[in-house]
């Protein structure tokens, strides 16, 4: 089976961007020949797309595995943002959200990892119908590369739900390695200790 390849283009832009400024960031090429265009930022458009995303009850998966209802939904993008928040995202043709990276700077709370002062946390999210086409191993791996060079340095976790299967999958995948509960018994901190 033909995987999804995602071709950057140039990146002319640093990192804080403007609230609603969205920069174009390359294009993933699906097996079926349709393209996906991978942006960092959100315009306001796509902002209040994500909106909709969040409250979404049909989508049980991102009910169940993420704050993003709390987040994006009840909360405002712009006190989000405003936190030192860097969304990227995968727009199909028709527009609509495919898959959202975000990465903000939050330190670790696992005391065993303090000796980097500069870590930062992650998300991923895949939305119907993208989900499950494998758009997320190479998505994600080319956000990270993006961040890196952007963000030089910095060390990046994630916490999850221990029944969120398909999601430490991907991040096992990408190279985070398990370091144990997070605040709540059933949470797990992950950190990217490759690529």
């Amino acid at each position: 089976m033909e995987k999804p390849v995602i071709d950057a283009i140039a990146l002319d832009a640093s990192l804080p961007l403007d609230l609603y400024e969205e920069k174009p960031i390359g294009t993933m090429n699906m097996p079926d020949g349709r393209k996906l265009h991978a942006v960092l930022g959100l315009s306001k458009t796509h902002a209040e797309k994500l909106k909709e995303r969040s409250l979404d009850e049909q989508d049980q998966d991102l009910q169940r595995n993420t704050s993003d209802r709390e987040r994006f939904g009840l909360g405002s993008y712009e006190d989000w943002y405003a936190k030192g928040r860097y969304p990227f995202a995968l727009i199909d043709e028709n527009d609509n959200l495919a898959a959202l990276v975000w990465l903000g700077h939050v330190p670790n709370p696992l005391p065993s990892d303090v000796g980097s002062s500069l870590w930062d946390t992650i998300a991923f999210r895949a939305y119907p119908p993208y989900r499950g086409q494998g758009i997320m191993s190479p998505f994600s791996r080319f956000v990270l590369r993006t961040y890196e060079v952007m963000a030089p340095g910095r060390s990046i976790w994630l916490a999850t739900d221990q029944s969120n299967e398909s999601g430490i999958a991907l991040y096992t995948k990408l190279g985070f390695v398990d370091r144990g509960h997070a605040e709540r018994e059933s949470r797990r901190i992950l950190v990217l200790e490759r690529m």
